[in-house]
Formats: structure tokens, C-alpha cells, sequence
């Protein structure tokens, strides 16, 4: 994809030349200057997305949840899956497993174990998996039911980048309820490299060689979400839309998910 747009780029601007030097009669000149005027600056921003930069991802891939928090010595067990993409980049497929269990009536442990793989295979086999695990709390005080605070730690392994360290912290508002339960979050995350390999991140279709190797990342994420009890109120399924910038020592970029997960108490 990548390629076809700098060819298609390429292409126009040879146009432009032409006619600037009056190869074009007047009827082909005014055709290829309005397409010429048209295209390059959808294309030009569209090239610069092609990112072939990795980012230090978070510990976990989302943050999906209410403020709700289960009640002293309750345990939730939850299995989500989510997609994150940017764009005319490749995507990442990424399913967790994950424990809440209440410590007091408004706070609870959280522990999540992840894998991700981005959907784009390399045109040298590179390995695509990550794994990830992340350790947490959730506080919700009790005058503010609405509203919540968090804050973890973890980490991953990638086989082709290496492993990382990653804490983060984030706040949430909801308005919980016996039906449909709205919230949107605000989170912010820092990810370390611990032992940092270049990677050959060549695409299929890419005449030259594509080396990266990932660096400190910082990021921040906006999101909303649902969360619906369902009749016998231990159960909830939980959708959410998020959108994440990223930020590392020479790039930026953002990153749209799209996350559901299914949770029953005990």
C-alpha cells in the first residue's frame, strides 16, 4: 500500500515537470495540473503514515472498564479481545486474560496476562508475537461512586524486539447504574526497552531495507466504553472505542482500538 501511494506520487510530480517544460498541449497541461493539485496533498501526508517505527507498547493492549469496583474479598474473571490499527499501517490482534479481587469495598487487585500479534507479516519472516502481563490497583472512594482511579506496572517480551518494562496510570468516569452503565477514561502510560533489538520491518513490496529498533515511549489514551449487566448481575459484557498518541525519542503516532470483553463474578 505503502509503495503505491509514493509511485503514485512519483507519477504526478513527473507530470508536473512535463508540463512546466510545455510537453503537455494546453487541454493535457490543465487535466494533469488539476490532478497534480488534487493528489499530492492527499498523498504526501498518506506517505508520511506509512511509519515503519516500533513503539514500546503499554503492559496491557486496552483499558476497558467502569469505575466499578467488586466488592471485599470478590474475585471477577474476565477474557477480552481488542484490534488497534493506524492509518495504512498494520494492525494488532490482542486477546487477555484477567482477575479483579476486592481488597476493601473500593479497592481491588488487578492482574491481566496478554497476547498480540500484529496482523502484517514482514518480507523476512519476522516473529509478530508479544507478551504481555500487568499488575494493578483500582480505588474508587466511596463519596464519588462515579468516578476512579488507577495505577499499575508490568511489562512484555517480544522474540523479535526484546522485553520492556511499562507503569501506567489512568482516571475514569462512569455513571453506575442497574442497566447501562457510560464511561470514558483518560490514561497515560511510559514503556522502557530493557534489551533493545533492531528489526528488519521490510514490507512486501518495498524496494529497500526497513531497520528499527524500539526506543522509550510514552503515550495517552482517550476512550468510552458500555458496560451491560445482564439479568443476573454477576456477568457484564463490556464494548469500548479508544484512541492512543504515542511519542518515542524521533516520532509520533496514534493508534484507534476496538475492544469487547466479557467478565462474570464470583
Amino acid at each position: 500500500m505503502c509503495q503505491r501511494l509514493r509511485d503514485l506520487l512519483f507519477t504526478n510530480l513527473y507530470l508536473l515537470n512535463q508540463i512546466h517544460k510545455g510537453t503537455y498541449g494546453t487541454r493535457n497541461a490543465l487535466v494533469h495540473s488539476m490532478r497534480t493539485v488534487l493528489i499530492v496533498p492527499i498523498i504526501v501526508p498518506l506517505t508520511v503514515a506509512c511509519s515503519r517505527n516500533i513503539y514500546t507498547p503499554p503492559a496491557r493492549p486496552v483499558m476497558l472498564t467502569s469505575p466499578q469496583t467488586v466488592d471485599n474479598g470478590t474475585t471477577a474473571v474476565r477474557a477480552s479481545g481488542s484490534t488497534s490499527s493506524e492509518l495504512f499501517g498494520p494492525s494488532i490482534y490482542a486477546g487477555t486474560i484477567g482477575i479483579r479481587h476486592g481488597l476493601a469495598d473500593d479497592l481491588e487487585l488487578v492482574a491481566d496476562s496478554s497476547y498480540a500479534q500484529i496482523a502484517e507479516r514482514s518480507a523476512v519472516g519476522t516473529n509478530r508475537a508479544i507478551g504481555m502481563a500487568r499488575a494493578g490497583v483500582k480505588y474508587r472512594p466511596h463519596e464519588s461512586p462515579n468516578l476512579a482511579v488507577i495505577a499499575g506496572t508490568g511489562g512484555g517480551y517480544s522474540p523479535a524486539a526484546g522485553a520492556y518494562g511499562s507503569a501506567d496510570v489512568g482516571v475514569i468516569f462512569g455513571y453506575e447504574n442497574r442497566y447501562l452503565v457510560p464511561f470514558v477514561s483518560l490514561g497515560g502510560y511510559a514503556s522502557v526497552p530493557l534489551n533493545p533489538r533492531e528489526v528488519d520491518v521490510t514490507r512486501e513490496g518495498d524496494e529497500d531495507q526497513f531497520l528499527d529498533k524500539p526506543e522509550k515511549t510514552v503515550g495517552a489514551t482517550l476512550g468510552a466504553g458500555l458496560r451491560v449487566p445482564l439479568a443476573h448481575k454477576a456477568t457484564s459484557i463490556l464494548v469500548g472505542l479508544s484512541h492512543t498518541t504515542v511519542w518515542d525519542n524521533d516520532s509520533d503516532n496514534g493508534f484507534m482500538s476496538f475492544a469487547g470483553a466479557v467478565e462474570t463474578t464470583f
